[in-house]
């Protein structure tokens, strides 16, 4: 199947990988749109299982693949932080575009009870839906 949707990859990497359709899909990018990702669940209180293992194996492959990432990618511009016009989230500057930010705020507006129901379907909220600042910090901070 791998052929029939273009993708390419190292052999015997699982990081090391682009599309023909979309050859700026980065490994970097990848992880800006994770970031993104993370940004409007947690601002939407939508639930993000394996949150800080996930981030972490990311910070992981950065550290001990970057020679291997920027060799297979090429040089990579610094991700764009974006001021966080409607305070979605606890920074002043995140990944999340004004356009995605502009329809979180209307999600939230639109639908004030929306983060309460969210909460009141799940039995220990702490481990499905939760921020790791100190791992999106960290992981942000490798790619702006």
């Amino acid at each position: 199947m791998q052929q029939d949707i273009g993708l390419m990859a190292r052999s015997g990497s699982d990081i090391l990988w682009r599309l023909e359709s979309n050859p700026d899909l980065t490994f970097y990018e990848r992880i800006r749109r994770r970031l993104i990702l993370q940004e409007v669940a947690a601002t939407l209180r939508l639930p993000m299982s394996r949150n800080t293992a996930e981030l972490n194996q990311l910070i992981d492959n950065c550290r001990l693949y970057n020679g291997e990432i920027k060799d297979y990618f090429g040089s990579e511009e610094p991700a764009a932080l974006y001021q966080d016009q409607h305070h979605l989230t606890a920074h002043e500057y995140i990944l999340m575009p004004p356009d995605v930010q502009n329809m979180v705020h209307m999600q939230k507006t639109t639908h004030p009870d929306f983060a309460d129901r969210i909460l009141a379907q799940h039995h220990n909220i702490n481990d499905d839906i939760q921020f790791d600042n100190a791992a999106y910090l960290q992981l942000r901070g490798m790619i702006t």
